[in-house]
């Protein structure tokens, strides 16, 4: 048993007493302008019994954690006052204290609570603090967006534990959750390190519920971020914390919302989204799009510029830079993981971040062919800048994947020069009418990237029919019920310069070749991007992934799969040599 613990509840008067006297020392909004030493004499040399232990701290019928921790202040942020405090108590001085500070992984030396973590805290807890406008809607809703390693959440969960120790009687008869994890078992593993919190210094033992922790009546339950029926029904929650928020999947984003905001009209407990952002388009990156009038959270970014000489040194730092996901998980940029459809080297060329292209073969290593780009070569910047290259000289096609109610309609265009592919732009609206689709179409065909005879290449699946109806009608091209031709002969429409502008492609025929000349053009050195100008077409190109096992394009974990699904499409009329898609 840890020293000191047994004795807690035998000078327990005698602490509050003591606190009591010296509140004003202790308050931690006053502590800044408070260090003359404070006399304690607490005795903490009392043994006693694992048993004896659970008698007095467990209530025999509901296993609750009985402990009053009345006046203990979470942290003490004047420094000199704290460490004379911490020996005098014998760690009794604060609750971080009493249960052990968190400890540095990799040296195992104790931290203490850094500036930034009293960032997150003032955020929490102090109305104004990273509140434009100082808004009343967004008091004590946070939404941390932090680098890898940052503390955050170990900070949330030791807040969590302390507030129905540290304020009993306001947490009784309460609820908080912690949500995260896709599955079950992982929200658990929450728990459990929620009790060894309890457990390390103090010595104490929590066994109500792998899933559940009871303090003072106060139950803290783990739930799976999948689902979030789960905890929509709790009568009294005073504390929701979505931990790594940015994994939940984003077809249950908008139930999230609704389940977490559906709470503030009734007690308005803390709601804190709290993560590593992952991929665009997540939870995370929809509120922070969301304008300064309309958003319901307060937006902290707790990302390397504010941990670095803190939890990290800089040179781990620098170590760390050399990852691909290094902007991701440090500098909180939205990029999903590397995918392995295509080579990291056949990317950096595409988009002029290295001029030699190294083609090895996948089983033996060895170089096939070496590929210098040419002085003066073309970039999608030049193309954009050049009319003669934006008009009507070189061939312009368009690749659509429509989607309509809540979905993304998402378009990637392509110009062709000198057998070199250009992605010169992407556009996208979300859940748009038919009109409104139409128009943005027909702008970049026919408008900003115009041919004689461009192509509009458009996925054929079920959802998509009407929509190509509805296109080739106000384009005037027949049949419209283009359905009623004969495979064989739509395929020569689509074929032929002068033959059908709206193609139709289905992509349980198609896909793979698709995704096959798409990945030949960048090994042969034909194909330029710019980040800068397609992003969303660059992320899914970046992340796409190819399935081993199922030897398929594996979509459903392709970051804006919507743009990935555009730029193959883009790949129908591309002749590599005799071979072509259709």
């Amino acid at each position: 048993m840890p020293s000191g613990f047994g004795s807690l509840a035998k000078s327990n008067l005698q602490y509050k007493q003591i606190l009591k006297r010296n509140n004003e020392r202790l308050n931690p909004s006053l502590l800044e302008d408070n260090t003359a030493p404070i006399d304690l004499d607490i005795d903490v040399d009392v043994e006693e019994t694992v048993q004896q232990k659970r008698k007095r701290l467990f209530n025999k019928d509901t296993g609750s954690l009985q402990l009053d921790l009345s006046n203990v202040p979470l942290w003490i942020w004047n420094e000199s006052l704290h460490e004379e405090l911490r020996r005098k108590t014998n760690d009794h001085c604060c609750f971080v204290d009493m249960i052990g500070r968190p400890r540095n992984t990799k040296t195992g030396i104790e931290n203490p609570l850094f500036p930034y973590q009293k960032e997150i805290l003032d955020a929490i807890y102090i109305p104004n603090a990273s509140n434009p406008y100082n808004d009343k809607r967004r008091y004590k809703h946070v939404m941390i967006k932090k680098a890898r390693g940052a503390g955050a959440t170990d900070l949330i969960l030791t807040d969590m534990i302390s507030l129905p120790l540290r304020f009993p009687h306001a947490f009784y008869n309460s609820q908080m959750a912690v949500v995260t994890g896709i599955r079950k078992s992982n929200a658990v593993k929450v728990i459990k390190r929620m009790k060894q919190k309890l457990y390390q210094k103090l010595g104490i033992v929590t066994d109500y519920s792998e899933s559940v922790l009871d303090l003072n009546g106060c139950l803290i339950e783990a739930y799976p971020i999948k689902n979030p029926d789960t905890y929509r029904g709790l009568d009294n929650l005073k504390y929701l914390f979505f931990d790594e928020c940015d994994s939940t999947p984003k077809s249950v984003i908008d139930d999230t919302f609704a389940a977490a905001e559906g709470f503030w009209a009734k007690n308005n407990p803390i709601t804190i989204f709290n993560g590593t952002p992952n991929e665009p388009g997540g939870l995370m990156e929809r509120i922070e799009k969301q304008t300064v009038e309309n958003c319901n959270y307060k937006r902290l970014e707790i990302l390397a510029d504010k941990i670095v000489g803190y939890i990290i040194t800089p040179e781990e730092l620098e170590l760390a830079s050399t990852s691909p996901f290094y902007r991701r998980e440090y500098w909180g940029e939205y990029k999903g993981e590397q995918g392995n459809f295509f080579p990291v080297e056949f990317l950096q060329y595409a988009a002029g971040l290295t001029d030699t292209l190294i083609v090895k073969d996948t089983r033996t290593e060895k170089i096939r062919r070496t590929i210098q780009r040419p002085v003066g070569d073309l970039t999608v910047n030049d193309v954009l800048n050049n009319p003669l290259f934006k008009g009507i000289a070189y061939h312009t096609v368009v690749g659509v994947d429509p989607a309509f109610n809540s979905s993304l309609f998402a378009v990637v265009v392509n110009k062709e020069i000198e057998g070199i592919v250009y992605a010169v732009a992407e556009a996208e609206l979300q859940a748009p009418s038919f009109e409104a689709a139409t128009e943005m179409v027909k702008q970049l065909t026919y408008h900003d990237f115009p041919d004689r005879h461009p192509k509009i290449f458009i996925d054929s699946g079920s959802i998509s029919i009407p929509y190509i109806r509805f296109l080739k009608e106000d384009l005037k091209e027949y049949p419209i019920q283009y359905n009623d031709v004969p495979l064989n002969v739509r395929i020569s429409y689509m074929k032929s310069p002068q033959g059908w502008t709206v193609c139709p492609i289905p992509f349980n025929k198609y896909g793979d070749s698709m995704n096959y000349q798409w990945r030949r053009l960048l090994e042969l050195g034909r194909y330029r991007i710019d980040p800068g100008i397609t992003p969303n077409l660059w992320l899914s190109m970046n992340s796409a992934k190819y399935n081993d096992i199922s030897n398929k394009f594996d979509k459903d974990n392709t970051v804006k799969n919507d743009y990935f699904d555009c730029g193959r499409l883009c790949m129908c009329n591309i002749k590599i040599g005799d071979m072509s898609v259709l």
